[in-house]
C-alpha cells in the first residue's frame, strides 16, 4: 500500500509589527506560543504523521529572530521540506544566502511596489519604508539561490489596476517566480471589511482571465486561489499554541485537538491534512528518499 504524505501550515507566531488593511491571520488574545522544546517535540509528531512539508507562517515569523532560523534548520535536518511565509521583515542578504542551505520555498505577500500604496497596505509604521526596500532587495537576492520564490497577491474589489501594475513590475525585477493571485477571503483580523473588498464569482473569473491573458508566459507560473476553495476547505492549520484550527466558512475555529496530544485522533489529522504530492513543484531536491 502506498504511503500518504502530508503538508500542513504552522502559524509559529501571531505577532506582527505591521497594521495591514487586509490581515488574514488567526489571532487569539492572551494565547501562549509553544516553547522551542515543544516545537522540537512537534517536529517528531509531524514525522510520525508522515508530514513531508511544513509551511511556516505568522503573524510575521521573523519577529522570532534567530529562534526562527534555528527551528527551520531543525525541520530541514529531519528531512521535512519548508516553506517560509513572510513579509520580508528582518531578512538580509546574508540570511537569504544561509537559508539557501535549508529552505525550499519563500512565500512573500506583495500587493504593490509603489511606496505610497505600500505604506497604505502595511500601515505607515516605523518599519514600513524599510520593509519596502528590503522586499525589493529580496526579489533580487533570491535569484542567486535555489530557493523557490512565490509572491502572493490578494485581489479584491478596489485593486485590479494595481495588481496589473504589480505584475509588470515583478516581471521586470524577477520573472523566475510563481505568482499566486488570492481572491480576497474575509477572515482573520480584518473580516469586518468583507463587504468592502469581496468579489463575486463572476468578477473574480473576469479578473482571473484578464490577468492570465496578460501575463501568460511571463512568470515561471501563475496560479489562482479562489474564495470558494477557502470557504469549503476542510484543512487545518497549527496555531502558535499547537492547536489545530479550521479556517473554512469565514471563521477560524478551534477543533479541540492539539498537535502534541493527538493520541487516537491521528485519523482525523490524516483525513483533513493536505497531500504533499501537490507541492512537489515547490520542493527542492535534497537527495532524500521516501
Amino acid at each position: 500500500m502506498q504511503t500518504s504524505y502530508f503538508s500542513i501550515v504552522f502559524q509559529i507566531t501571531q505577532e506582527c509589527p505591521f497594521s495591514c488593511d487586509i490581515c488574514l491571520r488567526h489571532y487569539e488574545l492572551g494565547s501562549s506560543p509553544l516553547t522551542f522544546q515543544q516545537k522540537l517535540q512537534m517536529i517528531e509528531v509531524l514525522k510520525s504523521l508522515n508530514v513531508k512539508r511544513l509551511s511556516v507562517s505568522g503573524g510575521e515569523p521573523a519577529v522570532l529572530g534567530n529562534s526562527l532560523f534555528d527551528f527551520l534548520k531543525r525541520v530541514h535536518d529531519e528531512q521535512i521540506h519548508i516553506c517560509l511565509s513572510t513579509t520580508g521583515y528582518g531578512l538580509t542578504g546574508a540570511i537569504i544566502r544561509d537559508m539557501d542551505n535549508y529552505l525550499d520555498q519563500m512565500l512573500i505577500s506583495i500587493r504593490s511596489l509603489e511606496i505610497e500604496q505600500w505604506q497604505k497596505d502595511f500601515g505607515n509604521t516605523k518599519y514600513t519604508t524599510k520593509l519596502f526596500h528590503t522586499v525589493n532587495d529580496i526579489l533580487r537576492w533570491i535569484r542567486t539561490t535555489g530557493i523557490i520564490l512565490e509572491v502572493n497577491t490578494v485581489l479584491h474589489k478596489e485593486n485590479f489596476s494595481q495588481v496589473l501594475r504589480l505584475g509588470e513590475q515583478l516581471n521586470t525585477i524577477n520573472s523566475n517566480m510563481i505568482w499566486r493571485i488570492d481572491e480576497y477571503y474575509g477572515i482573520g483580523l480584518t473580516r469586518k471589511f468583507k463587504d468592502r473588498f469581496e468579489l463575486d464569482s463572476d468578477e473574480f473569473e473576469e479578473a482571473r482571465q484578464k490577468i492570465q491573458d496578460r501575463f501568460s508566459g511571463k512568470f515561471k507560473s501563475i496560479r489562482f486561489t479562489s474564495k470558494y476553495d477557502r470557504i469549503h476547505s476542510p484543512n487545518f492549520l497549527i496555531d502558535q499554541t499547537g492547536d489545530l484550527i479550521s479556517s473554512s466558512n469565514y471563521e477560524h475555529k478551534k477543533t479541540g485537538l492539539n498537535i502534541l496530544e493527538l493520541g487516537d485522533d491521528k485519523e482525523i489529522f490524516e483525513a483533513t491534512a493536505i497531500s504533499w504530492f501537490g507541492y512537489q513543484q515547490v520542493c527542492r531536491n535534497w537527495g532524500w528518499s521516501y
